[in-house]
């Protein structure tokens, strides 16, 4: 045991197969954090690890539709973040470019602030031929591969034709077969599919790894 109290994730999406290999490599638990460049830390999760808790004297969050419009609890949504600490510059109504919601049962921790839900970027999508795809759909399909894949990035290489980069965290074989195969049928037949297996997926400046990449827009 390496001795560590407890891990902090911030800056990126932390994802299920994330969280068990943190906590596999350092033998602790993980504690992870939401927040804007803009802003700091916005949430937090407690020990139930079950949402964020509203850092809620600093911060007012809202869940609103397309027009701005606000949705009730545990309806999706865009985030939008009020500051109640910067009298230089306000930011009312922040729209923060993720999508969530917020939970409308108390937390067993025993906190009462507001709690929340972030399931990503709302902006990403990955536009094919005859279609356009959001990211969800594919993070969706994908899922069922975390625990053979540790980081993938969709590279569009114009309207027909997609490259894959995965990380994996072991040698898939016939696991690439069946990952292109449920890429197939979400892209369909008239898109080339590539799939290149990584050691890594270099981030852009700030330290993000957007998950689609369009690389050029020509047919």
């Amino acid at each position: 045991p390496m001795g560590i109290k407890f891990a902090v994730s911030y800056g990126e999406m932390l994802t299920a197969p994330q969280r068990r290999a943190i906590i596999q490599a350092l033998g602790c638990e993980v504690f992870n954090v939401y927040g804007l460049e803009e802003f700091g830390a916005v949430g937090v999760e407690c020990e139930k690890h079950e949402g964020f808790h509203l850092n809620s004297e600093s911060f007012i969050l809202e869940i609103v539709d397309q027009q701005g419009n606000p949705l009730p609890p545990n309806t999706q949504g865009v985030v939008v973040i009020t500051s109640l600490l910067n009298h230089i510059m306000p930011f009312i109504r922040y729209e923060s470019g993720d999508r969530g919601y917020i939970l409308d049962i108390s937390c067993l921790c025993g906190l009462r602030t507001p709690r929340f839900i972030i399931q990503g970027r709302y902006g990403s999508f990955l536009e094919l031929r005859n279609r356009k795809i959001h990211h969800f759909e594919i993070a969706g399909l994908l899922e069922k591969y975390s625990e053979s894949i540790q980081h993938y990035q969709v590279r569009r290489k114009n309207y027909s034709h997609i490259k894959i980069e995965l990380v994996p965290r072991h040698p898939l074989g016939d696991e690439m077969l069946l990952i292109k195969q449920d890429l197939r049928q979400l892209v369909g037949d008239a898109v080339k599919v590539d799939i290149l297996s990584v050691e890594r997926i270099q981030p852009l400046p700030g330290g993000k790894i957007p998950a689609i990449i369009t690389e050029s827009a020509a047919v």
